[in-house]
């Protein structure tokens, strides 16, 4: 532990964000990372082997701010992968994930490390707003709001509160978690990091830090349908709850995803 500790820059955060593909969008969110008011950060941006115009402008960031650090994969290895790899790279305290497309308050960073600050939670997590067209990012409607509360591991047993690209959590709580590949990753790596630190929590800002841009139509619809079957198998893989426990959680969990589905798409614009 005192040999990782010498390792961290104690006022550093690093900011982790993967890449495939995302065109244009990408720009979007190394933007809002370098606007933030936190202003000591590093930001490692992983792109997954794109082969559009994601390169280029990774690249041309790069050149423009000594902050970034960009790694090039020569082909798609996937965003769990992706993520594992600028965890490793990491020498903040903290680390703090953006997706490619997502986009944060300008003075998300602040307000969360001067939250910890004052806190003995490991992470934080802040509501947040969808988005589907970038003319539209700060719609009030399309919003997931969360109340302010702790979030302990056995509060992820029903649905996973912690939005990826809202949290920020110390590095050395994250031990030997790693990313999983499929989907849920994310949901996965939260069970790891609050089991592995019993009686330890996240905390939950209400306060809406994050957009978040979210697939429309039917790739909404796959990605739903997609999830849905990995929750079950959490449930029994992970939580080791027999079928019956497994099928009630999960009609419970399929109610709340479908009113979510529902709220994103029938929204007022």
């Amino acid at each position: 532990m005192g040999d990782k500790m010498k390792d961290l820059n104690l006022d550093l955060v690093t900011v982790v964000l993967p890449n495939y593909n995302s065109g244009q969008s990408l720009k979007y969110s190394i933007g809002s990372v370098l606007s933030q008011t936190y202003e000591n950060l590093e930001l490692i941006i992983i792109d997954d082997g794109s082969i559009d115009v994601s390169k280029d402008i990774a690249k041309e960031f790069e050149m423009a701010d000594p902050r970034i650090k960009a790694i090039y994969l020569d082909r798609n290895f996937g965003r769990s992968y992706a993520r594992n790899i600028a965890i490793k790279k990491s020498i903040g305290k903290y680390i703090a994930f953006i997706d490619a497309g997502d986009i944060w308050h300008n003075d998300k960073l602040n307000k969360q490390i001067k939250f910890l600050d004052g806190s003995l939670a490991i992470g934080v997590c802040t509501s947040y707003s969808w988005f589907s067209s970038y003319s539209d990012i700060y719609n009030t409607e399309k919003k997931i709001l969360i109340k302010q509360g702790e979030i302990y591991d056995n509060d992820l047993r029903f649905v996973n509160p912690i939005a990826m690209s809202t949290a920020i959590v110390e590095r050395l709580k994250i031990d030997s978690c790693s990313f999983e590949d499929g989907y849920k990753e994310d949901y996965k790596f939260w069970i790891c990091i609050l089991s592995h630190n019993k009686h330890k929590y996240f905390e939950k800002m209400g306060e809406i830090l994050t957009y978040y841009h979210s697939p429309t139509g039917l790739d909404l619809l796959f990605k739903k349908v997609n999830n849905a079957k990995e929750q079950y198998k959490i449930y029994r893989l992970y939580f080791k709850y027999d079928i019956f426990k497994s099928a009630m959680y999960f009609s419970l969990y399929s109610f709340v995803s479908v009113k979510k589905y529902i709220h994103v798409l029938f929204c007022k614009k």
